[in-house]
């Protein structure tokens, strides 16, 4: 069964540019892929995508209220932003993007945002955590975990949905999230850089309106962990 893309943009030229290019990349990778586009959120249909490429500024519904719209609806599909509005890459990150393209690098940029989302689709499935539970075996998806606390010889996962508290080390943690885009703040926190919407002075900020402790030494690297995130190239967030 093919995967299915959903590309919204109200400028016509922009909209085939991208459908073709993703169509183009999906191709070159030998995935099964359909790329459905729409000229405004409301003109999409109400099934679920598995990948949401949004412009930002858009007329009725723009694309970070579309953005919070899957969200609500429980959805983890991929969301990717696609736009020239720079100034609402924070407010846009509480939705949990994947990546966020420029409009004026938007062939190199699209490209590598395409290729992560086919990376994360190659993932999806395998790329759960399971844990013991209260006595329960847990199995958790990687990418709707928000942060690991380490208290009092334990350790909480805390999800959205629900926290679990298991008896597993933070260096446990860090051996098999290590190639999952989660990094380790400060000694007792470990969080998922995709929850993470802001960095300031001694703390972060996830999606969820979480504040957790930084340590000063890893501040620096933790920027640049988001600013790549998003970018995939140097790009200064102040």
């Amino acid at each position: 069964m093919p995967y299915s893309i959903a590309v919204i943009d109200d400028d016509a030229q922009m909209l085939r540019q991208i459908s073709g290019q993703l169509q183009e990349i999906a191709q070159r990778a030998g995935t099964g892929c359909a790329v459905h586009a729409f000229s405004s959120p409301v003109d999409l249909d109400e099934l679920v995508y598995d990948a949401y490429f949004l412009d930002i500024s858009m007329p009725q519904m723009d694309g970070v209220q579309m953005a919070r719209s899957i969200r609500d609806r429980g959805s983890m599909s991929c969301i990717v932003f696609i736009s020239s509005v720079e100034s609402r890459v924070f407010e846009a990150m509480r939705t949990q993007p994947l990546r966020f393209v420029r409009k004026s690098r938007l062939h190199e940029e699209l490209e590598e945002a395409m290729e992560a989302v086919l990376r994360q689709w190659q993932r999806f499935g395998s790329d759960t955590l399971v844990v013991t539970s209260a006595y329960q075996t847990a199995t958790i998806p990687v990418n709707t975990i928000l942060y690991i606390e380490s208290y009092d010889k334990k350790q909480q996962i805390v999800t959205a949905q629900k926290t679990y508290t298991v008896y597993k080390s933070m260096a446990w943690f860090e051996k098999q999230l290590h190639n999952r885009d989660f990094f380790r703040i400060q000694r007792s926190y470990m969080v998922n850089m995709g929850a993470v919407v802001h960095i300031e002075t001694g703390h972060v900020v996830l999606c969820d309106g979480s504040r957790l402790p930084i340590s000063r030494f890893k501040t620096e690297e933790a920027r640049k962990k988001l600013t790549r995130r998003l970018f995939n190239a140097p790009y200064q967030i102040d």
